[in-house]
């Protein structure tokens, strides 16, 4: 297997098979704690970039990204964090329990519908080296292996984490159900970059034109269950502050938040009386935090000094979105 041994660098390295999924890590691809490859869904690919992220220094390994349904009652952009992934020749590979709570706790914490959160921390994923394109053999694995989802990756990144003695996580949102049969062509749709291959899928389509509406539909659930993992973060936020000490102390959590579904944000501080010297500062404190945000790559900023109760504000800025989170201390110079 080679000389694995951790080197410092990167804490976590991903591997995912599609530059699209790359995308739906948002932020993350860019945190220098994050290292990435791309396999182009080629299990020896995906192991020799699991390999590359070890000597690299990672110390966690992640297989992301989208899976195929063996469970029926998995639906597309359903999420599936497995308990062990599973291989054809009989391996087995645990997932880092310690890291699934984490993650668990997480996603209960965000506001994602129950109906897309799937499973996390039960079940397997069935790692293959060969795209399973077929319904009917999706129901025979399904049958003889129980797994619940089948990747190309995970497998493979799994076995590296267990020879480097490393934990190992698998995070993926269902993309094609275990009912729906795939195009022959899409085993051929992707290069090795992880990119869509537009000469042979158009050579395809000449000989086979009927498959168009299959390939779309191939393209299309994918697409819509990588923005499952990020469907559970808030689109818009409520940072309310009475700029006390305590109220600083959430600011941090606030830019955390950039980046995370293109969130819109509103600033708010209200006053218990008109008060012309207040409010400037108040407006010239929000300005400052508005540009922080819009610095950290924030596009959609508003900030208000309204005179009023400060819950009923913090409501009113909510505009009842179910979607809405609000963020502050957990108390100011005030009763809240």
């Amino acid at each position: 297997m080679g000389d694995l041994t951790p080197a410092l660098g990167p804490a976590v390295g991903i591997v995912c098979g599609m530059v699209s999924e790359v995308r739906a890590l948002g932020r993350w691809a860019d945190d220098p704690r994050i290292a990435i490859g791309v396999s182009g869904a080629r299990p020896d690919r995906a192991e020799a970039e699991a390999r590359r992220l070890v000597a690299e220094g990672c110390r966690v390994l992640l297989s992301w990204g989208v899976a195929g349904g063996l469970d029926p009652a998995l639906r597309p952009g359903e999420l599936v964090i497995p308990a062990e992934i599973v291989a054809e020749d009989g391996g087995r590979w645990p997932v880092s329990q310690a890291v699934i709570a984490r993650l668990d706790r997480a996603i209960q914490a965000t506001e994602m519908p129950r109906s897309s959160r799937g499973m996390t921390g039960t079940g397997a994923i069935l790692g293959l080296d060969d795209m399973v394109l077929s319904a009917e053999k999706k129901a025979a694995l399904f049958a003889s292996t129980g797994a619940v989802a089948i990747d190309m990756e995970s497998h493979r990144v799994a076995l590296v984490a267990a020879a480097a003695g490393l934990p190992f996580l698998a995070v993926r949102a269902i993309g094609d159900p275990a009912g729906r049969a795939l195009p022959a062509l899409a085993a051929r749709a992707l290069g090795e970059d992880g990119r869509p291959r537009i000469g042979p899928v158009v050579a395809g389509l000449l000989r086979r034109p009927g498959d168009l509406a299959a390939l779309l539909r191939v393209k299309r659930d994918p697409e819509a269950a990588l923005e499952s993992p990020g469907s559970g973060f808030p689109k818009h936020i409520v940072f309310p502050t009475d700029f006390s000490d305590t109220a600083k102390r959430a600011r941090p959590w606030l830019l955390e938040l950039v980046g995370n579904s293109a969130p819109s944000f509103s600033l708010l501080h209200v006053l218990h009386s008109a008060s012309g010297e207040e409010k400037a500062f108040a407006e010239s404190q929000l300005d400052e935090l508005a540009q922080e945000l819009r610095d950290q790559g924030a596009t959609n900023v508003s900030y208000r000094v309204p005179v009023g109760t400060p819950y009923e504000e913090i409501l009113k800025a909510g505009g009842n979105r179910v979607d809405a989170l609000v963020v502050m201390g957990t108390h100011g110079r005030g009763l809240i």
